[in-house]
């Protein structure tokens, strides 16, 4: 289940996004800390939006967040990005919140299509999550190296890029 992340959520939400593992695969920062969270928060009340992020519930505990973001395209597009807590993994959690706010793109947004992205070798899970929702590898980007923090765990890795069409 997703909801529209709000102040309800900052505290709980800001204890699974310190854990620093996640930011070996994801935008979430190396120390998260409140202020980043309060951004997040901001940008789901933002005019026009650019984003749109939702908590991620598990029987009612913040477990991770989903956000579609580059909603500013010029190609009524977006970009879908999620990430679930390490103690919530493997439940599907990911796969179901992604679910939701790709039928939030879709549906309310209207958008035309949604992109995605992911470390190529360096995170399985989430190869596996978006090829089961209908994720095909984007034809028209090539794999980008990976920069900076993700060359010292990930050497000689890549971002591959994935496109989902409604």
């Amino acid at each position: 289940m997703i909801e529209l992340l709000g102040e309800a959520h900052a505290d709980a939400l800001l204890r699974v996004a310190g854990d620093p593992e996640l930011s070996r695969t994801s935008s979430v920062p190396a120390r998260c800390e409140a202020a980043h969270v309060a951004s997040w928060i901001a940008d789901n009340r933002a005019h026009p939006r650019r984003s749109v992020t939702f908590a991620i519930l598990d029987n009612g505990v913040v477990a991770g967040a989903v956000t579609l973001k580059k909603l500013d395209s010029p190609d009524n597009s977006g970009e879908l990005a999620f990430w679930v807590g390490r103690e919530h993994r493997g439940r599907g959690l990911a796969r179901k919140a992604a679910e939701d706010a790709l039928r939030y793109a879709f549906d309310v947004l209207a958008l035309d299509h949604v992109h995605a992205h992911c470390l190529r070798d360096g995170n399985p899970a989430s190869r596996k999550t978006l090829e089961a929702m209908g994720f095909a590898l984007d034809r028209l980007r090539t794999e980008l190296p990976v920069e900076g923090r993700f060359t010292e765990w990930f050497p000689g890795d890549a971002w591959i890029f994935y496109r989902l069409d409604p």
